[in-house]
């Protein structure tokens, strides 16, 4: 799926995409190697970065939808935000899919 992925987005040459398949490509490389590299033999030997890094990644889950919605709250309060387009109609006869 990644190299369908790459191929599809590179044969555009946008430079965002690209940085995006790079990125997406080391996250799959990284996570293989800890998925494939044998554990420590000595339970007691495993190091407390991994659940360190857990928490702290959800955490972030948690936080950072909240953070967003406070800071829109906080630079618009109940104004429409405006560049987001709220009568979108997905399915139907009054789609709105191409429409603006």
């Amino acid at each position: 799926m990644f190299v369908i992925s790459t191929v599809h987005e590179t044969a555009m040459l946008e430079p965002t995409a690209l940085i995006l398949q790079i990125g997406v490509g080391l996250t799959g490389s990284v996570c293989m190697w800890l998925l494939l590299t044998p554990p420590p033999a000595d339970p007691a030997a495993f190091p407390p970065w991994p659940r360190n890094m857990l928490a702290i990644g959800l955490a972030a889950a948690m936080i950072s939808p909240i953070a967003g919605w406070a800071v829109k709250r906080a630079l618009y309060g109940d104004r429409f935000g405006g560049y987001f387009y709220m009568d979108h109609i997905r399915f139907g006869p009054n789609n709105t899919n191409d429409k603006r």
